[in-house]
């Protein structure tokens, strides 16, 4: 029975339900991105045959495939699901709450070059493609953050950008 025994999905899906009532949509959209990958790996599975070497070991796979700072998210926000699951008595037990938080990873930064950059000011572009090039490089804004941009977070009269929002899945 799907009620007495719910897969992963399911969870998830009952969670992010819950999430849509209390959060904003930006925030239920990065939840929604990040368990994704849960739902790709696990998501059909039975929720109580997740055990703590199946959370382990899905987590330990996001690591190595992707990051560990996005199997950390997502271990933290699959524990929260399963928490609530808990809570409402479909669960007995949390498996993701006893797999430990992985070494945050630094990713790799660094400015462009001069050569670099001369390259970017050459490259044939269109002109919607050289102004998003540009608002990046002048703003140091994230590509999503740009993205994100309307005519109204720019004042032309001060010269401003806002920076309030970003897309996710990009």
């Amino acid at each position: 029975d799907a009620l007495a025994n719910p897969s992963v999905d399911k969870i998830i899906d009952d969670w992010l339900a819950l999430k849509a009532v209390k959060n904003r949509t930006q925030t239920v959209v990065s939840y929604t991105s990040a368990m994704k990958t849960i739902r790709e790996m696990i998501g059909t599975r039975q929720a109580r045959t997740v055990d703590v070497p199946t959370a382990r070991e899905t987590i330990a796979a996001i690591a190595k495939d992707i990051s560990p700072n996005k199997a950390n998210r997502c271990r933290k926000l699959s524990a929260s699901a399963w928490d609530d699951a808990i809570m409402r008595g479909v669960l007995a037990s949390n498996p993701w709450q006893r797999v430990p938080v992985l070494p945050h990873k630094v990713a790799d930064k660094r400015a462009l070059t001069d050569a670099e950059l001369s390259a970017i000011d050459r490259a044939d572009l269109l002109p919607m493609d050289r102004a998003l090039i540009s608002v990046l490089r002048y703003t140091g804004c994230r590509i999503g953050e740009a993205m994100a941009l309307t005519i109204s977070d720019i004042d032309f009269a001060t010269r401003t950008i806002r920076i309030s929002k970003t897309l996710y899945n990009i």
